[in-house]
């Protein structure tokens, strides 16, 4: 049932949910097999026993905790774009957070394509509700995270059409890579005069990661 949903999944966090939840019967399993064994045949090893079920347990404790930080997420309206991988939300209470996206970078100021990049993710955002999941917090209100405007993929969508390149130096997701590789084949938007080499320096220098 979990393994279904997780291959339905339209998220991250639905996936994320998911597999979470999967785990549940493996522990109950485990747990079955070794006190089936110990008390049927008499055999085995207590305490061997009780190491194994309680690593099994501490595990799908430490992945349901790490699982339920990565899919902490805010909802709100974007009111500003600063740049290709910026924006700001006006979230309830009449509050704002700025949203730097996650996995991701755009050309900054004055560097070719960026005023394109930040006319794209406007055209796709602004004045729009957007759901993020966020990856951390830095100081003041600013967020890095995931975004979404309905089932649009944000961040992988900037990646299809050239306005943004993949950090892979800050991410373990590497779902981006098919979708960049075909934007440089076809040498979309920045790519036409941007290099991998210098996507990576640019990443280095406005890494999509929490500041202090």
């Amino acid at each position: 049932m979990f393994e279904l949903r997780c291959v339905l999944a339209q998220t991250p966090a639905v996936y994320l949910d998911s597999a979470r939840w999967a785990q549940v019967p493996v522990v109950l399993v485990v747990l079955s097999v070794l006190a089936f064994v110990r008390f049927y045949f008499d055999a085995g090893r207590m305490w061997l026993a009780w190491a194994a079920a309680g690593l099994r347990v501490a595990a799908t404790i430490v992945t349901a905790v790490s699982g339920l930080a990565a899919a902490a997420e805010i909802t709100g309206r974007v009111v500003a774009v600063t740049s290709g991988d910026t924006m700001t939300l006006a979230v309830e209470g009449g509050g704002s957070v700025a949203v730097r996206l996650s996995d991701i970078g755009a050309p900054q100021q004055s560097a070719f394509y960026a005023p394109s990049s930040r006319q794209l993710l406007e055209n796709m955002v602004l004045g729009k509700t957007v759901r993020v999941e966020t990856s951390g917090k830095g100081g003041g209100k600013r967020i890095v995270g995931h975004v979404y405007r309905g089932l649009l993929d944000v961040n992988l969508e900037l990646v299809t059409l050239g306005a943004a390149w993949f950090c892979m130096e800050y991410t373990n997701d590497t779902s981006y890579v098919p979708y960049q590789s075909e934007a440089i084949r076809q040498q979309r938007g920045l790519w036409s005069r941007t290099t991998t080499f210098d996507a990576l320096v640019a990443c280095r220098a406005n890494p999509p990661v929490v500041k202090s």
